[in-house]
């Protein structure tokens, strides 16, 4: 009896990336979808669009802390109709959102806070559609 031996290279899970300074950035601008103001929580979007090279994420793995948009407590954990608790997608289709393309356009502002929080006030108030 022969054995039969395969070689491969294994898989690994290129590492996330985190960016505190980018994170603080976001938690200072004002609730997307409420706009309330304060310190907001920086929501991370976990479904892929691979339109932007947004790759999927594990269970319980975070995606990298580009992909991520200011929302408070209750629109973020709390609220009944959070993100967390209910579809993502479906969460930012109501609220008229393309989560992905506002997140590539934030981070390509450079940590500019008031920058980016004019970005958000153009989002709000044209209803998503930027």
């Amino acid at each position: 009896m022969s054995q039969i031996f395969h070689e491969y290279e294994p898989r690994f899970k290129k590492p996330r990336i985190e960016d505190k300074a980018y994170l603080n950035c976001i938690r200072q601008c004002d609730c997307l979808t409420c706009g309330v103001g304060g310190r907001s929580e920086a929501a991370h979007i976990r479904y892929p669009d691979l339109n932007f090279d947004k790759f999927a994420t594990g269970m319980q793995e975070k995606p990298d802390d580009m992909w991520t948009l200011p929302l408070c407590a209750y629109c973020h954990r709390t609220g009944k109709n959070a993100q967390h608790n209910q579809n993502e997608r479906k969460f930012w289709q109501h609220h008229n959102i393309n989560p992905v393309a506002l997140a590539v356009k934030l981070y390509a502002l450079n940590f500019n806070v008031g920058e980016m929080q004019s970005l958000i006030n153009k989002t709000r108030l044209l209803g998503g559609n930027l």
